[in-house]
């Protein structure tokens, strides 16, 4: 049990009391603690007081508490002519760490595909090697033997895309790892 002295007190009476001793249980001692803590964690939760936070992530947070998302990687020169242009496409084919998704597909004729890296690794969209079928005709924009070449890495995250104008069954691989393969059926 623990005491607590008034020095001085006014009642409504106007009497002044010196000395006074109140007596506190520890039962009221730690009611009064719970009490503190409750309005300390209302007033933080209201805003009222500050709070250190650890962060967690790269995202930084602002001054009102906010995490900040990371900056979106800059717009290549084909994400930009492709808003330019409204440009859409009718199917995605999602390159994963276990090869392309869906594996095969058919579309129409003048149909776009956006060929997107949701790997950990690098993507090259090629056409299949001809031991695995007809090439699909033309050259790349590299100089490569098929108009279906990305032409390059894709990060992950990025896509690129390509407008089928030839019908046939067209077979196209990862070039960083040919055994991950796909087929776009064009009718």
């Amino acid at each position: 049990m623990r005491r607590f002295v008034h020095k001085k007190y006014f009642s409504r009476r106007g009497a002044c009391y010196y000395g006074e001793v109140h007596n506190l249980s520890n039962r009221q001692l730690i009611l009064c603690a719970i009490g503190i803590v409750v309005v300390g964690i209302l007033l933080v939760f209201f805003g009222a007081l500050p709070v250190t936070e650890r962060q967690t992530s790269n995202n930084p947070i602002s001054p009102l508490g906010i995490r900040v998302p990371p900056p979106r990687p800059a717009p290549t020169s084909s994400d930009t002519i492709a808003a330019q242009n409204g440009d859409t496409f009718q199917l995605v084919v999602s390159y994963v760490n276990s090869g392309f998704e869906p594996k095969s597909a058919t579309i129409q004729k003048g149909d776009t595909v956006r060929f997107t890296d949701n790997s950990t690794g690098q993507l090259w969209v090629s056409a299949a090697p001809p031991a695995s079928g007809e090439r699909y005709p033309g050259t790349s924009t590299c100089g490569g033997t098929s108009a279906l070449d990305s032409c390059g890495a894709l990060q992950p995250g990025r896509y690129w895309e390509f407008t089928f104008t030839q019908t046939g069954a067209w077979q196209f691989v990862n070039s960083f790892d040919k055994s991950k393969s796909g087929t776009i059926t064009v009718q």
